[in-house]
């Protein structure tokens, strides 16, 4: 794969903070704040819900949540005591890039640019990000895998979020967020809660404000 900078597409700027165009699509001109820094994807231990996804604090649980029933309905909704492997966490993450890679793409297409990124040095600074061609979910979980340390630990949901955005094209989001007279960022609030379109995003591959247009 390709490796570049983050920025409107597969590249264009330098860092993940204020200033790039992804980066303002996700948080406008703030910084992405402790809660999403500091939160990964990683399984509960407890034994009566081990398939279910832990956070830390108030903020991310939109991405949790997203990640965690596109896991669940993978796995044919099994009990929360059930276990739940790297393996299903990557398939399920798989799926929701491949919806933003390919869901305008036109009848017959084989193959989408995927985007994926990873922190280049400390999380929460700058990110360098790489593009390859996929043809279904399984090749974007085949080159998942050497990013899955990074998307378990801290600040692997803020990666997610910024490869679901680049995926889809920043300025395809943008557009996406204004059919509903939104105006953005996906990511608001005092709480920097995630917004329905960053919702509509993960699971229907395009940032609508209005649920039933999908």
């Amino acid at each position: 794969p390709a490796a570049v900078a983050a920025g409107g597409g597969g590249g264009g700027g330098s860092t993940a903070h204020a200033g790039t165009p992804a980066h303002a699509a996700l948080f406008g001109s703030e910084a992405a704040p402790p809660p999403w820094i500091e939160q990964g994807f990683e399984f509960s231990a407890a034994p009566e819900s081990r398939c279910g996804l832990l956070q830390g604090k108030n903020g991310p649980c939109g991405v949790l949540a997203a990640v965690n029933a596109e896991l669940l309905a993978q796995k044919g909704c099994p009990p929360p005591s059930a276990a739940a492997t790297e393996a299903d966490l990557r398939a399920a993450l798989a799926a929701i890039l491949w919806r933003c890679a390919s869901a305008d793409a036109p009848a017959g297409a084989k193959e989408q640019e995927v985007v994926l990124a990873r922190w280049e040095g400390a999380v929460g600074g700058p990110i360098v990000t790489e593009s390859f061609a996929a043809d279904g979910a399984a090749s974007v979980a085949a080159n998942l895998a050497p990013l899955m340390p990074a998307l378990r630990q801290k600040g692997g949901v803020v990666l997610l979020c910024y490869a679901c955005v680049l995926t889809r094209g920043v300025e395809a989001v943008r557009a996406d967020v204004a059919l509903d007279n939104g105006s953005g960022p996906l990511i608001a609030g005092p709480h920097a809660l995630c917004g329905t379109e960053l919702m509509t995003l993960l699971m229907a591959g395009r940032g609508r404000g209005n649920g039933r247009a999908h």
